[in-house]
Formats: C-alpha cells, sequence, structure tokens
C-alpha cells in the first residue's frame, strides 16, 4: 500500500492543457451568468418589489409592536428572513391570467419575523434565536411577522401584568395595508396560544388579488392585543387536510434510517481495523476534522445571535459539541475510508493528499478545483434550465435563493464557510457511497447510477412532487453527474463542484442591480468567479497564457 505521500507525489504536476482549463474557466464564468435570467423568470423573491430592507422591516415592526400598546423600549430584538413557501402555490390555483408583478406588489413572497424582549434574547443551547427559542414567556416579548411590503401578517406578545388602553381594530388593518369599510364582522376561527379575554374576526376581499378572501382575527387581553394575523382563506379540500404520513413515506423513513445505522456500523469496524493494522493517516484524519470543526465554527457565527454577557461564551461552547461531534464523525470516516481508497483507488486522492500537506497552489489542486467549479456551476444551472424548458407552468414559484446571505456581513461570511464545510462533508460521503458501491457491483458506471439513485431517494421534494417522475430524473442525473467527477478526478474536484453547486442559492441577482439586496449576490458572484479564475491561473503552472504549449 503505497503512503499518502507517494500517492500526493504521484500524478502530473503541469495541471490541465491550456485549452481545456480556458474551457473550464469560460463554462463556469457563462453558467453563472446565465443563473440570473433563470432566476429572473422563475424566482418569486425577484418579481416582488421589495424596497425594504431588514433594518426598515425591523423598524416597522417596533412602530407596530408600539401601536398595538407595547411602548416600553425592548431591550433586545432579533429579525430573520423566510420565504412564504405557501403563497406561491395557492396563486398557481387561481384563474389565468395571473398578473405576478402585480400580485407579487401586493403579497410578498417572503415575510419577516422579528422579535423582541425586555431582557436578552438568549437562545439556549446555541444561541440561535428562531419563533419559539427563547420561549416567549415574558411580559412584553412579541413577534411581528410583517410581509416584504412591510404589511402585518401575524402578531403574538405577552401583555404587560397591567394591560393597557384598548387598541382599536382599524389599527391592526392599518397594520396590515387593509381597509376595514370593505371586511364584514364573523366568527373567529383560530385559538390563539397568548392569553386573551376577547376574540374578533373579519372577512373580505383581496384588495389585489381576485379571487381571493381574507381573515383578519384580533384577540385582546385587558384590551391590550395578544394576537392578530391575516390570512388568505383556502377551501378546506382532501388534498390539503393533514393525513398524516403515508406509507411511502414510513418506508422511505424506515429505509434511510436503515441505511444510515448500517453505513455508521460498517464505517466503525473499518476504522477499527485500520487502527489496529497502522494502516491509517492520522495527521490526514486530524487535519480533514479540524477543518469541518472550523467551518461549522464560522457557519454557527453567521447564525448566533451575539450577546454582551457571558451568555454567549456558554451557548458557544455548547454549540462547539455539535461542531465537535460532526468532525468526530468526518474524522471517523476518514479513518475508515482513507486506506482502502489509497490501496485500491490511489489515483482519486492524489490532488487531496496535495492539499493535506499545503500545496495549495500545486497547478493539479488548480485544475480540479476549476473542473469542479464547471461541473457544479453547469448541474446548478441545467437544474432550473430544465424547468423553464418544459415546466407546465412558467411562473415565477422557486424558492432558490438563500435569503440569510443577505441579512448582513456576518451572515454572508458565515454562510459561504458553512457551505464549504457542507461541501467536504458532502464529498466525503458521496466518496465513501461511490466506493463500497464500486467495490460491491465492480463497474464504474454501475456504481454511479446505484450512488446517484440512493442520494435521490433521501431528497424528500423528491417523493412527494407532483411531477416526481421528472424531479427523480433531474436529480438521478445530477448525483450521476457527481459521481462522475469522483470517479475521473477525485475528491478535490468533488468537492468543488459541491460547493459550487450549492453557492448558486446565494447569488441573489436579478434584473434590478439597484435593490438593498444587490450587494451581496454580486459579492457572492465575485466570490464564485474569483475562485474559477484562480484556479485557471494556478493551473498554468507558470506557463503563458498564450504561447506554446509546452512553454
Amino acid at each position: 500500500t503505497p503512503s499518502p505521500e507517494m500517492v500526493a507525489a504521484a500524478g502530473t504536476v503541469e495541471g490541465m492543457p491550456r485549452k481545456w482549463a480556458l474551457l473550464s474557466l469560460a463554462l463556469t464564468i457563462v453558467f453563472l451568468l446565465i443563473q440570473i435570467p433563470i432566476r429572473q423568470q422563475r424566482t418569486a423573491f425577484f418579481r416582488a418589489t421589495l424596497d425594504r430592507s431588514p433594518d426598515v422591516l425591523a423598524h416597522l415592526s417596533r412602530t407596530t409592536a408600539e401601536s398595538f400598546g407595547y411602548t416600553r423600549k425592548p431591550a433586545d430584538s432579533s429579525i430573520a428572513l423566510e420565504h412564504r413557501w405557501d403563497l406561491p402555490g395557492y396563486l398557481l390555483t387561481l384563474p389565468e391570467p395571473r398578473h405576478w408583478d402585480e400580485w407579487y406588489a401586493a403579497e410578498a413572497p417572503i415575510v419577516s419575523t422579528y422579535r423582541e424582549s425586555p431582557a436578552p434574547l438568549d437562545a439556549r443551547p446555541d444561541g440561535i434565536v428562531t419563533a419559539s427559542n427563547p420561549v416567549p414567556l415574558s411580559a412584553g416579548m412579541a413577534t411581528v411577522t410583517l410581509d416584504g411590503n412591510g404589511n402585518l401578517r401575524d402578531f403574538a406578545a405577552m401583555p404587560y401584568a397591567a394591560g393597557s388602553s384598548p387598541t382599536a381594530p382599524e389599527t391592526v388593518f392599518r397594520a396590515a395595508g387593509l381597509d376595514i369599510t370593505r371586511f364584514t364582522e364573523t366568527t373567529p376561527e383560530d385559538v390563539p396560544t397568548r392569553p386573551f379575554d376577547q376574540r374578533r374576526a373579519w372577512r373580505g376581499p383581496h384588495p389585489k388579488i381576485p379571487n381571493t378572501e381574507l381573515l383578519v382575527e384580533v384577540a385582546s387581553w385587558k384590551g391590550q392585543i395578544t394576537h392578530a394575523s391575516v390570512t388568505i382563506v383556502q377551501p378546506k379540500t382532501a388534498s390539503n387536510a393533514d393525513s398524516g404520513p403515508t406509507l411511502l413515506g414510513r418506508v422511505r423513513s424506515v429505509a434511510i434510517w436503515s441505511m444510515q445505522a448500517f453505513a455508521a456500523f460498517v464505517v466503525f469496524l473499518m476504522a477499527v481495523r485500520n487502527l489496529r493494522r497502522g494502516r491509517t493517516d492520522l495527521d490526514g484524519s486530524l487535519r480533514v476534522a479540524a477543518a469541518c470543526f472550523l467551518f461549522a465554527g464560522l457557519g454557527w457565527a453567521g447564525w448566533v445571535h451575539p450577546l454582551a454577557s457571558e451568555a454567549l461564551l456558554e451557548n458557544t461552547l455548547a454549540a462547539a459539541g455539535d461542531w465537535l461531534l460532526s468532525a468526530a464523525i468526518l474524522f471517523l470516516v476518514y479513518l475508515a475510508l482513507e486506506p482502502e481508497v489509497r490501496a485500491r483507488w490511489p489515483h482519486s486522492i492524489v490532488t487531496w493528499n496535495r492539499v493535506l500537506a499545503g500545496r495549495w497552489r500545486d497547478p493539479q489542486v488548480a485544475s480540479d478545483i476549476l473542473i469542479g467549479a464547471a461541473v457544479g456551476a453547469g448541474m446548478f444551472t441545467v437544474f432550473k434550465l430544465v424547468f423553464v424548458v418544459i415546466s407546465r407552468h412558467v411562473a415565477p414559484v422557486n424558492f432558490d435563493v438563500s435569503l440569510h446571505f443577505a441579512m448582513g456581513t456576518r451572515q454572508w461570511v458565515g454562510g459561504h464557510a458553512g457551505g464549504l464545510g457542507q461541501a467536504l462533508r458532502t464529498g466525503l460521503l458521496i466518496f465513501l457511497a461511490i466506493f463500497g458501491m464500486r467495490q460491491i457491483l465492480r463497474r464504474d458506471a454501475l456504481a454511479a447510477v446505484a450512488v446517484a439513485l440512493m442520494f435521490t431517494m433521501v431528497q424528500g421534494d423528491v417523493i412527494y412532487a407532483q411531477n416526481w417522475a421528472l424531479m427523480t430524473l433531474l436529480y438521478v442525473a445530477i448525483y450521476s453527474a457527481l459521481a462522475f467527477v469522483l470517479l475521473r478526478y477525485g475528491l478535490v474536484a468533488t468537492i468543488a463542484a459541491v460547493f459550487f453547486a450549492d453557492s448558486g442559492n446565494a447569488v441573489l441577482l436579478g434584473w434590478d442591480w439597484n435593490t438593498w439586496y444587490a450587494p451581496y449576490g454580486i459579492a457572492s458572484l465575485l466570490l464564485l468567479i474569483a475562485i474559477a479564475v484562480w484556479a485557471f491561473w494556478r493551473s498554468l503552472g507558470g506557463r503563458e497564457l498564450i504561447g506554446d504549449e509546452a512553454g
């Protein structure tokens, strides 16, 4: 069995031929740029008029809470953006013609969730504030949900002990951007989770969207509003009733857990065997685990709600347990996998061992990164383009952007660091799966398809999608492409492909580059292009861009 040093020194040092490097760079940039018009056509986020940044939405949320009687200045607050997953699906049920731009101007496809508290928002154990963490039990703790246009969609708060002067219903309607004179009072349907001694409800037509009715509900306690909501009334049918998990869903869950348990058992046995035989690359395993730990920590730093107290240290130590567990799992996977691959499939980790040895500027390492960049960007673009071409409804209903990247610089950096850590984990897990299937099936093509089918089954949106056959075909094609890259070029190219494919969600760019979120999308686009350009430059190995290939 060759040592890791021998494997790292094997292979060519020149990098890929110049013409193929140029082609890979051009394809990467073209694929990244093509994503912009595809998103403009298919993504709901870019068809809406979203002029209000998170800071503005936070200010409007505070103003709304104050108008509802919560006048005391909060000690702490937090805000997050989320997609309205059910809105585009509802709009697709309306008769044509569908005026998407007009409808999304009235009902934005995103919402902001703002939380404020009279005490610091200490979200135990990991410091990540959610709608239910910390538990909203303190008097004056409020949660305000606005759509991206700044209109109220939900409000919930724990009232002050003394209550307050009654808030007129017109105040709620103004916050929601609605005219109360067009609504008729009706029987309340929802039972609030906050204290209340009075409930009222109104029904009326949506001011902009035809064939759509809104339900406004308000609950109060001692005159102070504790809950208010504005919802679209949808017909209750068997299709949207909660019927619990299906037989297919239960079978899928059992199959996934069984495969994971079996894989964990095999990995543990292989790791112990390799340790006993002294075949492991302990230094490489520790470096992989350390990288996983570091990226997980940086990713968490982009999500945590910072506190100016010792609670932040306690939350960091608690979250570090999750990072350590992730690193330990990857450590065992590497102990189990690396010696077997080095003995039976050494060409696939040649460049990877150079990375572990610190040879970041090696031409072959850069070549594999460039190939992975082209493949990853291409997979993401083709996946979206197929839906534009063959989708029955060419309508902006997708959610293929991650709003977290637009929340600030810290969130942007943490998001990309977490993405790199996820690419490292995914690359190694795909590596483990393809190697295992390769040993069982003995044929690379069969192993690639088997792994593609296995990873496709894990995707819930494939199993439960209406066009599940098309989704299955697309996912099998994507994972087969990843498996091919792994078989042909190895681990470094696979990790780069996963990173570029996943980072497509961070490019928040449509046609309008004057929006508040455009700088974050431009930064993500430039980051990916810069990585590809650097990889191209280093892949030349000191050769001139123009001249004889041998030079």
